[in-house]
């Protein structure tokens, strides 16, 4: 689930500049029917794009082939180790931005299931009246008109003297205006946390309202009577958010778009600013993945756990008890930590020191090196040494780099300082 959270980040990153881009440059020309399409393919792109740029390497693993991917992520986010049984105990930002999250897409999606609710019931609340295709709802009331798919609703007055509110609800239908609706919504109740999403769902219906209107006028509809009625029309907010409706639009920018001057085709050469656009913000967001390697890095993130978790020592401990398990992460215990370091230093310390061979990397030698050492109550490690490896070599370069570690602060117990076996594990990744 935090993986799914890192995709829909990025995928936010990317329609946010996608939109942003299309309001400057797109919104004022008059290719409503291209804009409405890269409007479209422009946010499927932008969500592709993000699951394909997401690939979480292999080297995220820390938890010594035990813990899975979400709980490394999720420690990722917390800044801090996983701790088995102690992470589920408190409530970490992970959580915390998660539940958020979620709650956010349930309030969206109760928004959106209304909607469509109040639009069913008033479709199905009256006999249905079929004609050329399409089937009518023919209210007698003044509502306003809507259409919905091949359904179109509208009061008996209007459908009896204004032909053109029938026409303008058809073209909507003909063109499948419903389908974007509905794809914009769902994307928006993902996306409800990015303003982006929202702004560019209310310019997808006004270019809805552009190409109905200009299928009209291209039928030889009077462009200053159906401009009066518009305005005879326009009488407060739509009632739907799910439906394409006759007058839920802005009619300021449908009157200005009417009769506005055609845009040159030479300016369809600024759609094109949109590809290293898109380019340039994935380039950022690769920059800032966390955490940052190079190629022949090696990917550290923590300790091992679960399992695999610290197990104190002292001194006078025969072997058999020192295989035995006891909890450091409850109330007057800490774990060890790299002096004036926190539980992710020596990771981070790691990580900057090991270096990938790429001889290695040529033959195809890769996998998870599991590292055992005591940290005594000294600070000092000792008992090094290697408990699981894909290939001796990596072994070799592992115990070489962690020997030459710093002094650590040893893990305490109610104030006493106590000797800790650690469990490290380094994961080798070709890419």
């Amino acid at each position: 689930m935090i993986r799914a959270l890192e995709y829909i980040a990025e995928s936010g990153v990317y329609l946010f500049v996608f939109y942003a881009f299309y309001m400057l440059v797109m919104r004022r020309t008059t290719f409503f029917t291209l804009n409405r399409i890269l409007m479209l393919a422009g946010t499927a792109a932008c969500l592709i794009l993000a699951a394909v740029h997401l690939t979480v390497p292999e080297g995220f693993s820390v938890m010594a082939g035990r813990a899975d991917e979400s709980d490394v992520l999720a420690a990722m986010l917390q800044g801090s180790t996983v701790t088995g049984e102690n992470s589920g105990s408190r409530l970490s930002p992970a959580i915390i931005i998660l539940s958020v999250y979620l709650a956010g897409v349930l309030v969206a999606s109760v928004r959106f299931i209304l909607s469509l609710r109040s639009m069913v019931k008033i479709i199905t609340s009256v006999p249905v009246l079929e004609e050329d295709g399409f089937r009518l709802t023919l209210l007698d009331s003044n509502a306003p008109s809507f259409s919905w798919f091949r359904h179109i609703v509208m009061s008996r007055k209007d459908y009896t003297s204004h032909p053109a509110v029938l026409a303008h609800e058809k073209a909507h239908a003909r063109r499948g205006h419903s389908y974007d609706i509905i794809f914009m919504n769902l994307v928006s109740i993902v996306q409800w946390f990015n303003p982006m999403v929202w702004l560019a769902l209310s310019e997808l219906k006004m270019l809805h309202e552009y190409e109905a209107d200009e299928k009209l006028i291209e039928e030889g509809v009077d462009i200053q009577e159906y401009q009066l009625l518009l305005i005879k029309k326009a009488v407060g907010e739509h009632r739907f958010m799910m439906a394409n409706g006759f007058n839920h639009s802005k009619l300021k920018n449908r009157i200005t778009m009417m009769t506005k001057t055609r845009t040159r085709t030479l300016a369809l050469a600024g759609y094109l600013l949109c590809l290293p656009a898109i380019a340039f913000t994935v380039c950022c967001c690769k920059s800032d993945e966390i955490p940052t390697v190079k190629e022949d890095e090696v990917v550290v993130v923590g300790y091992g756990t679960g399992a695999d978790k610290v197990k104190p020592v002292t001194e006078s401990q025969e072997e058999e008890e020192v295989t035995s398990y006891a909890d450091l992460t409850g109330e007057g215990c800490s774990m060890p930590t790299l002096a004036e370091g926190d539980e992710e230093s020596f990771a981070r310390w790691v990580n900057m020191r090991l270096i990938y061979p790429k001889e290695l990397r040529e033959e195809g030698i890769q996998g998870k090196v599991i590292t055992e050492f005591i940290i005594n109550k000294d600070g000092k490690m000792t008992d090094i040494k290697v408990v699981k490896s894909p290939d001796s070599r990596l072994s070799e370069l592992v115990l070489d780099l962690i020997a030459e570690s710093p002094d650590w602060n040893p893990g305490t117990i109610d104030g006493k300082a106590v000797a800790v076996r650690m469990l490290f594990p380094v994961t080798f990744v070709i890419r």
